[in-house]
């Protein structure tokens, strides 16, 4: 397989992060897979804004036609989805993101899922092919049990492996957060071993919302993934479990809407924030965090991103 060129450049800004020699951003936002990434037109928008990488949507082999309306629910700041992981097939999202890489300048992290080791091994090959800077691998979709791996670790170890035979592309796995904190360890301590790059912390929660008038759930599909601001709590703590036992790059996600948020994030332990929920506000919170963490560093006399962590103390 071709390696793929460098992205970004390795300069002295004070938000650059480095997740790996090909994913290098300006800064540490990455716009989350799933949400307002249908389009290529899109990307360029949320790049505009002021994101320093963006996800694309998740795609198995064949594609998805996913859940019948309605599929998302919301209550301020929190957000219940069951979209049912919808998508053309990874060759389209293979031809997108080919078009994308030549119309970005900022990094691209391409999304992926299988029903199968063998479906998610072709899946990453396709995908591998339009030359993304890296691949997330989805092993936790909430409404989509069938993909939920982290009960079973030796089937989640043979989808692993499917995934680093198949690509030279460095790789995160998305975590559950419906898992106990003792399973997450063993799960991160796999994926340490199976050489990944990174984990993604964390997916979304396993909810429901139920209609009181017509007394009858909301979602189509009965049950889907609790995002927004009630998610960053536990998302902190997934994140904060992860960086106690290992140096594997972490992308921090889960109920960022300020820069407070991502500050809270990046203590616990993250290396860049992924964003999601928050940018049906609008891409400009990008933006806003990117200069509220500025503005942050400067009050406290830091003069690089990666400075802003816990004293190695609270991680013992």
């Amino acid at each position: 397989m071709s390696k793929i060129k460098n992205s970004g450049n390795l300069n002295d800004d004070k938000l650059s992060v480095v997740l790996s020699k090909d994913l290098c951003l300006k800064n540490p936002c990455i716009l989350a897979s799933g949400i307002n990434d249908i389009s290529v037109s899109l990307l360029k928008e949320a790049e505009k804004k002021g994101v320093g990488c963006v996800t694309t949507k998740s795609c198995n082999l064949n594609g998805r036609i996913g859940y019948k309306n309605p599929t998302m629910a919301c209550r301020g700041k929190y957000f219940l989805n069951a979209i049912g992981l919808s998508n053309p097939g990874a060759e389209k999202e293979a031809e997108k993101i080919r078009k994308a890489k030549k119309e970005l300048t900022i990094p691209i992290i391409a999304s992926v899922f299988g029903e199968s080791d063998s479906e998610l091994k072709k899946v990453v090959e396709v995908i591998t092919s339009a030359e993304p800077n890296a691949i997330e691998v989805d092993l936790s979709c909430p409404h989509a049990g069938n993909i939920n791996l982290f009960e079973d670790l030796e089937a989640l170890s043979s989808s692993l492996d499917a995934v680093v035979t198949a690509t030279d592309l460095p790789v995160f796995a998305k975590v559950s957060p419906a898992m106990t904190i003792k399973r997450l360890h063993k799960v991160v301590k796999l994926i340490e071993e199976k050489k990944f790059t990174g984990i993604t912390a964390i997916n979304t929660m396993p909810a429901m919302l139920i209609d009181i008038e017509a007394r009858a759930p909301i979602l189509s599909n009965r049950v889907g993934g609790l995002s927004g601001y009630c998610l960053k709590p536990i998302a902190l703590r997934y994140v904060y479990e992860i960086r106690r036992i290992s140096k594997l790059k972490i992308i921090g996600t889960g109920g960022i809407f300020d820069y407070k948020d991502a500050v809270e994030m990046l203590l616990a332990g993250a290396d860049a924030i992924g964003i999601g929920t928050a940018t049906y506000q609008g891409f400009e919170v990008f933006g806003k965090i990117n200069k509220g963490i500025l503005n942050y560093m400067k009050k406290k006399s830091l003069t690089n991103i990666s400075q802003i962590k816990l004293d190695s103390k609270w991680f013992v």
